[in-house]
């Protein structure tokens, strides 16, 4: 049985009360947009220049870097075992409860694209459709013993696709 979740308070916006979802989300992504924004006030901005040019650099070379060392079929099923099965699914509904029983034929292709990805070094795509394997759900959480209607006391949870999160 599902525990009931208390009601939260209306949030507090830069526009007054937010009471519908979207002037909600507004007032949380303008939040998110503040704390997430870099702060260049005391900068060495020289030295982000150089540190840019030179991954540029590292990006745009043939150079041979660090050999990746590929994973392995128990490799892959050890991190699927290792998952709490009550955990929340991604945005592609897959659930860890599934991927625990997910047959061995599975866990070898995942293991194969997850070799793949280490061989080219790219995370591609995950579906025909515009789907990344980085794409995920974000979800705000009251910090505790904070008023819930401000959104500063507010923190920000990501839940990713389990595709990606074996992949990683």
């Amino acid at each position: 049985m599902k525990k009931q979740r208390a009601s939260l308070p209306p949030i507090h916006g830069a526009r007054g009360i937010a009471f519908t979802t979207e002037a909600e989300t507004e007032t949380f992504v303008r939040i998110l947009e503040r704390k997430c924004s870099p702060v260049y006030e005391n900068a060495d901005v020289s030295s982000i220049g150089r540190v840019q040019r030179r991954v540029g650099e590292i990006l745009m070379s043939e150079e041979d870097v660090d050999p990746l060392w590929p994973t392995s079929l128990e490799e892959v099923k050890a991190i699927i075992m290792a998952f709490r099965p009550s955990k929340a699914p991604g945005p592609d509904g897959i659930t860890y409860r599934a991927l625990k029983h997910a047959p061995r034929k599975f866990v070898r292709h995942m293991a194969n694209i997850c070799n793949a990805i280490l061989h080219l070094r790219y995370f591609p795509p995950l579906y025909c459709d515009t789907s990344q394997w980085k794409q995920a759900d974000v979800i705000m959480i009251p910090n505790p013993g904070q008023l819930a209607n401000w959104p500063k006391n507010y923190r920000a949870i990501s839940i990713l696709l389990v595709m990606s999160k074996i992949a990683d």
